[in-house]
């Protein structure tokens, strides 16, 4: 389940009241497969759907991805990766489910809520876990990218726990390049698409400190507002490769009213 809660990280952005609020928006983005290293695996494509929206007390994040692999001789399989959270606006409190699907059936849930220095699991099992107290939750890590770009930072770490299992890790950030404006924009509110994107990279890490490697790499291109135009992710069993399609702007809630 790890390669698509990572996606969570590339999609959000959002914590605490001192950094700067990304716009809230939905996503669609087509994923393809540029290279497949799985035996009789001959296609991969789907789509992710993505929905990010902040609220009066809390940041609401959704994704959805949908992935369809077929081969020349082999059924075709279904895959499913749901995933919603919500992160107070202070980044001290999460609550989590992410469920994976194959062909329609549940094969693995992980859910329940994280504070500062511990997670509370509902599932797979109730299960508590201490954590560092420097871990941050996706969305205030993703804001502290932002300000680490609006400065002109070019290397950026913390320690997060993303609600995909019982472990933390380190995610260390790069700036690869500044690209040029794309030629083209995806449909729905297109000005939210402009602009000249960074092309980032994600190193992610264990954190017993045994791996000096990362387990997986990924690629994305990050606009100042928060919205990703491009995502490219690195494992093992393939290059999956995800390009903004539509994308629209949520508009924020009355806070001030009754």
């Amino acid at each position: 389940m790890r390669v698509f809660g990572n996606i969570l990280l590339l999609l959000l952005v959002g914590g605490a009241s001192a950094l700067a609020d990304p716009v809230s928006h939905s996503a669609r983005y087509r994923m393809v497969a540029e290279q497949i290293n799985i035996p009789g695996v001959s296609q991969v494509e789907g789509e992710l759907i993505s929905r990010l929206e902040k609220g009066c007390n809390s940041w609401t994040q959704f994704v959805r991805v949908d992935i369809l692999m077929a081969g020349q001789g082999m059924p075709e399989i279904h895959t499913q990766n749901i995933s919603v959270f919500q992160e107070d606006l202070a980044g001290r409190r999460m609550q989590f489910r992410t469920q994976q699907i194959l062909n329609g059936q549940v094969t693995e849930e992980v859910a329940g809520t994280a504070v500062t220095g511990e997670i509370d699991l509902t599932a797979p099992e109730q299960k508590k876990i201490k954590i560092a107290k420097d871990v941050i939750f996706p969305v205030t890590a993703m804001r502290r990218v932002l300000d680490g770009l609006d400065a002109g930072e070019k290397f950026l770490s913390h320690k997060i726990y993303d609600g995909d299992g019982e472990e933390p890790y380190l995610v260390t950030e790069m700036v690869m390049k500044e690209l040029p404006e794309p030629g083209s924009y995806p449909a729905g509110d297109t000005g939210l698409a402009e602009g000249r994107p960074k092309r980032m990279l994600s190193s992610y890490f264990k954190l017993d400190g045994q791996d000096q490697e990362p387990f997986m790499g990924i690629e994305y291109d990050l606009l100042s507002n928060g919205v990703t135009t491009r995502v490219q992710f690195d494992s093992p069993e393939m290059k999956l490769v995800g390009t903004l399609t539509h994308v629209e702007e949520i508009a924020k809630p009355d806070c001030n009213g009754t």
